[in-house]
């Protein structure tokens, strides 16, 4: 192969016809990727604002996770300390090795 030339692999998401970045190939770009990568866990309380917008953000983005009620999921409360240090508050968002606690500024003491 001279250098004038490229190997190309195909992409998964290019579709003759359509442009790169339409909706459906967002949409299958964000499946195969949350297909790949570690299950999104929230811990959440049912009085928490900043739950609701994580978990609001989430969906509209249609990204799979698994909600965890810490006054209801038994264990929940000793999981949550544990990954917090401590801290009692609430959204924490465990997504593969990162640990984020609060959502935009918000969290919610319990």
């Amino acid at each position: 192969m001279s250098n004038t030339q490229k190997q190309t692999e195909p992409s998964l998401f290019a579709f003759p016809g359509r442009l790169p970045y339409n909706s459906l190939n967002l949409t299958l770009r964000r499946s195969a990727l949350t297909e790949k990568t570690a299950t999104i866990v929230i811990y959440t309380h049912p009085d928490c604002q900043g739950c609701d917008m994580v978990m609001d953000d989430l969906d509209r983005q249609g990204v799979s996770y698994q909600q965890i009620d810490v006054t209801t999921t038994p264990g929940a409360v000793e999981e949550l300390l544990k990954l917090t240090d401590g801290l009692r508050v609430t959204p924490v968002v465990v997504d593969g090795e990162r640990v984020s606690i609060g959502y935009r500024g918000i969290g919610c003491s319990f």
